[in-house]
C-alpha cells in the first residue's frame, strides 16, 4: 500500500504471491492486472509459470541465464518447460493462455 500511495510508474516485486492462499493470490494478480492496465509497469520475479503466463511478457532464466523472452503463450512451451523442469510437464491452453500442470 505504502509503494502505491507515491504512484510510482513502475512497481518490483519478488514473489509477490508467496504465502498466500488462493484466493489471496487471485486478488493480487487482479490487482497486479488492474495497475497494469493503468499504465504501471509491473515487473515480477516468478517461480510459478501459471502465474508468468498471466503477463505480457515473461523472460525465464535458467542458472542465472535468458533462454527464452516473448509473449507467454510463445515460450511456455512443453519442450522449453520440460527442459527445465523435467519430462513430465505437461501445457494445455484454456481461454488462450498455456495452462501448466505435473503428468501423473
Amino acid at each position: 500500500a505504502r509503494a502505491l500511495a507515491a504512484r510510482p510508474r513502475y512497481l518490483l516485486l519478488d514473489e509477490p504471491t508467496t504465502f498466500l492462499d488462493l484466493e489471496y493470490q487471485g486478488g493480487l494478480l487482479a490487482l497486479l492486472g488492474n495497475l497494469a492496465a493503468k499504465g504501471i509497469g509491473i515487473l515480477s520475479v516468478l517461480h510459478d509459470p501459471n502465474q508468468a503466463a498471466l503477463a505480457d511478457r515473461i523472460a525465464v532464466l535458467k542458472g542465472g541465464r535468458l533462454v527464452a523472452e516473448g509473449r507467454p503463450e510463445a515460450v511456455l512451451t512443453e519442450a522449453l518447460l520440460q527442459n527445465l523442469y523435467g519430462p513430465g510437464v505437461r501445457v494445455a491452453h484454456l481461454m488462450g493462455r498455456p495452462h501448466v500442470y505435473l503428468d501423473g
